[in-house]
């Protein structure tokens, strides 16, 4: 292990490199740039929630349909959803639809946020009532956060008043204590905890960034296999976590600091710089691929 961690660390300089050039000047590349469209913290959190909710696909689709859902906020998306009841606005969402989910999904999702809102103020309170600043990382308290969300009433949408085992909307609410990477959940974190750096946000001040896990898509998977980040096979919740701490090794307190840079390459279908790729073999193709071409998968 320690000559494993040897190795890795020559990494570090090409890495750091790496989040110098994938910088700010990117950020239009990011669904994260929707929620730096609004000036009030309780509209970045709200559109950074819905952001990472809906980063699931390719980047045209996901930015398509973000500017139609924004464009249905207006210009509060904390002040719409906040206010949002089903039985008055029955379908503001009618027609719109983004891969697995329909109209239906998108109006359960704004009514359990409505009720988060209602009652806590924030998500940021809502989590913080089950996040303790002992716990190694995030997982306790988002397995518990998620179950405590899947939990609220959906009594205008299901008669029960609960959550079939099979709606759509789970997807959003997705748990480590299942065992899931929780990609979209540990992005939102991520933007949330981090920073102020010009692409995190760095709202929420009671997580730590050592605690947070990295958001393991299709392109940090890939990514994390050719650097030898992980050996693993699976992306799930222990292969997030072991990248995670392998990224520990260039930076302890900040190790997810990295996810916007390593995805870069990946969604805008570049090569890898050849600093990393000389030590760890081939890099992406490079294709000369434009900002938010489509086909590339988040």
């Amino acid at each position: 292990m320690a000559r494993r961690s040897s190795q890795l660390a020559l990494l570090k300089d090409p890495l750091d490199d790496l989040v110098r050039t994938y910088s700010v000047n990117y950020l239009t590349t990011d669904p994260l740039w929707f929620a730096h469209q609004f000036q009030d913290p309780r509209d970045q959190e709200a559109a950074a929630f819905l952001a990472s909710a809906l980063a699931y696909g390719n980047v045209k689709q996901i930015f398509g349909t973000l500017k139609k859902l924004f464009g249905i906020l207006g210009k509060s998306p904390f002040e719409f959803i906040r206010d949002y009841d089903p039985a008055i606005r029955p379908d503001p969402f009618e027609s719109f639809y983004h891969r697995l989910h329909a109209s239906k999904d998108f109006r359960i999702l704004l009514h359990l946020l409505a009720q988060v809102y209602r009652r806590d103020g924030s998500l940021a309170a809502s989590f913080h009532r089950h996040f303790s600043p002992d716990d190694l990382d995030v997982a306790p308290a988002l397995s518990r956060w998620t179950d405590e969300m899947l939990s609220l009433s959906v009594k205008p949408f299901y008669e029960s008043g609960s959550l079939p085992s099979r709606a759509p909307v789970r997807f959003f609410f997705s748990s480590p204590a299942a065992g899931s990477s929780c990609k979209r959940l540990n992005l939102f974190l991520r933007w949330m905890v981090r920073g102020p750096d010009g692409i995190d946000f760095g709202l929420w001040s009671f997580i730590a960034p050592r605690q947070l896990v990295i958001p393991l898509d299709t392109h940090i998977f890939r990514v994390a296999k050719r650097l030898r980040l992980t050996r693993r096979r699976t992306a799930n919740w222990k292969t997030a976590r072991e990248i995670t701490d392998r990224l520990k090794i260039f930076d302890a307190e900040d190790p997810v600091k990295y996810d916007f840079a390593l995805t870069r390459p990946g969604i805008l279908k570049l090569a890898l710089p050849e600093q990393l790729d000389r030590r760890h073999g081939k890099g992406f193709p490079q294709k000369g691929a434009k900002i938010l071409r489509a086909g590339a998968v988040c």
